[in-house]
């Protein structure tokens, strides 16, 4: 595959987000070294961020944050530096992997998550928002799923919020679908889905070409797909089928997902074996997803 598609999503996408170095570095903690026990070499960190175009000054000022934020922990090891998620992050990182890779779509049956919120309602409702989570009311949010230790884990302890579940049926008087509608933004939600998949289908479009990427840009554009698919994925309440519109983008930007991902992940696998190490020696290779089977409830 010629470098050229690959140069074109990183200049289109740094130039629609401003690529932010500890956003970036989540993402390859997240793709690449939480499968491998969650620690790697700094120097691979750099390497990375420098294909993007974050330099080193900036990857190692996001690194010092993320240790400050609890998300990284440091190890020293002769004259190299390792860096460990936290268990937190690696908890954080679990349940994001799960919006990523799994189905998207809630069981018609699955039970719904409910907090009622006390309090500061409105920064507590903006928290849930970024779990998927919906308004139904001023002191009301819900999610398909049973997502309660997702929220405490969130939330934190305290009496800021009660949780509980309901039936699907338990919930709208109408149909579920025009719940939905009246609690999220479905529209807004499929342009960014249908604007995902406009982006990511040369890459589609070069691989049914013949065209092959090597193993480093292969790598980089598994990140950069991970990173913009994990943006929209964590705002995506789950729906399930019943609940969306009959032109819900999210289908088929998830099947483009996963067709790149699978395609890009063999090669770049390669890489990541042969090039980054921790504290013990080269990475390991590991099964793809081997937390989530795609058929199972993402929520």
């Amino acid at each position: 595959m010629s470098s050229a598609v690959l140069t074109t999503l990183v200049d289109d996408f740094t130039a629609r987000h401003a690529l932010r170095a500890g956003s970036f570095i989540v993402t390859f903690y997240g793709d690449v070294i939480l499968p491998r026990g969650g620690s790697v070499w700094i120097g691979n960190v750099i390497e990375m961020c420098r294909v993007v175009g974050i330099n080193e000054s900036q990857a190692r000022t996001a690194i010092s944050r993320l240790t400050e934020a609890g998300r990284l922990t440091g190890l020293r090891s002769g004259r190299r530096s390792f860096y460990h998620l936290t268990d937190a992050a690696a908890a954080e990182f679990e349940a994001a992997a799960h919006a990523i890779h799994g189905p998207g779509a809630a069981p018609e049956d699955a039970p719904w998550t409910l907090v009622r919120v006390a309090g500061d309602a409105a920064a507590v409702l903006a928290t849930l928002g970024g779990l998927g989570f919906g308004a139904m009311a001023p002191s009301l949010a819900l999610k398909p799923g049973d997502c309660r230790a997702e929220v405490r884990a969130t939330l934190g302890g305290g009496r800021r919020s009660v949780l509980f579940t309901a039936r699907p049926e338990q919930l709208a008087a109408g149909s579920l679908a025009a719940l939905a509608a009246d609690t999220w933004d479905l529209d807004g939600l499929s342009a960014v889905y249908a604007d995902f998949t406009h982006r990511f289908q040369p890459l589609t479009a070069a691989f049914d070409a013949g065209q092959r990427l090597g193993g480093a840009e292969s790598l980089v554009a598994r990140l950069l797909l991970v990173h913009e698919f994990r943006r929209i994925a964590l705002r995506d309440p789950g729906l399930p089928v019943s609940a969306l519109p009959a032109d819900w983008a999210g289908t088929a930007a998830r099947a483009l997902f996963r067709r790149c991902y699978d395609r890009l992940t063999a090669v770049a696998e390669r890489h990541v074996l042969s090039h980054f190490v921790d504290a013990e020696g080269p990475l390991r290779p590991v099964p793809r997803l081997p937390r989530i089977a795609r058929g199972s409830n993402a929520a």
